[in-house]
Parts: structure tokens; sequence; C-alpha cells
């Protein structure tokens, strides 16, 4: 299992993500680019969960991710996958103070992610609509 990988479909299919969430809560000891991961599939998870456990999920979810940065700030990846889930997130949850913050990082720190890493984040900015045309072709190979 990549969670690179699963994570994108648990986003979208509720049985995917049940399947991986299971999968990540039993995790312990790990990075803080996993621990990152494991903080984004709650989030998914609350997606798809009944009305009263969403705000459960979406908290723990955050405080996982966000930790997982303040543990390692200058991960490149960890700032581009926080990046993605606050400009995704609803408005009315308030999850988008550290938006422009990631942005100038992961643009600014694109070329030290390895080579698939690099991919994903670059298929990402060309296909998501949310980043300009002048910020798609810095990241250019």
């Amino acid at each position: 299992m990549d969670i690179r990988d699963e994570l994108p479909i648990a986003f979208d299919n509720s049985k995917a993500c049940d399947k991986l969430f299971k999968e990540v809560t039993k995790k312990t000891d790990v990075s803080p680019v996993i621990r990152g991961y494991i903080g984004a599939v709650h989030l998914a998870k609350a997606k798809h969960a009944i009305i009263f456990k969403k705000m459960g999920y979406f908290n723990k979810g955050t405080k996982i991710l966000d930790a997982a940065v303040a543990e390692a700030p200058t991960e490149v990846e960890l700032r581009f996958l926080r990046m993605t889930i606050q400009l995704n997130a609803p408005g009315f949850l308030n999850y988008s103070s550290e938006i422009e913050e990631d942005r100038a990082f992961v643009f600014t720190h694109f070329r030290e992610a390895d080579a698939d890493i690099q991919r994903r984040m670059r298929d990402y900015i060309e296909s998501s609509g949310y980043f300009s045309t002048e910020e798609i072709a810095q990241i250019q190979e």
C-alpha cells in the first residue's frame, strides 16, 4: 500500500477510505510525512462521515497534519499536502490560514523533493485549477 496513491481515492470513495483508515490508524512510530498523511486520511474520513462525526474527524486530522508540519517544517511534501487540504477545505471550516505560506514554500523548495514527489506535485498543480500559468511554468521540467 502506498498512502500517496490511496489518499486521492479515499477522498472520492467511502469504502476505500474506510479500508485505508483502518490500515493507517494501526501504524505507530512513523515519520512526520507519514503522520501527515495519516492526518489527511482522517480528513478524508470526515468527508464521508455522518454529520455528527464529521467535525471530530476533521479536527483530529488537522491536528495531526499541523503537528507533523510543525515537527518537519522544511519537508516540501508535508507543506504541499497541507496546502492541498486547505485549498479544498470548505471555507466555513476556516482551515486556510497557511495556504499562502505553504504555497510560497512549495514553489521555492519544489526541486528539493525527490523525482516521484515532484511528479505528484506537478500533476496536481497543473490539473487542479488553483495555480496560475506563471506558477505552473515555474515547476516545468
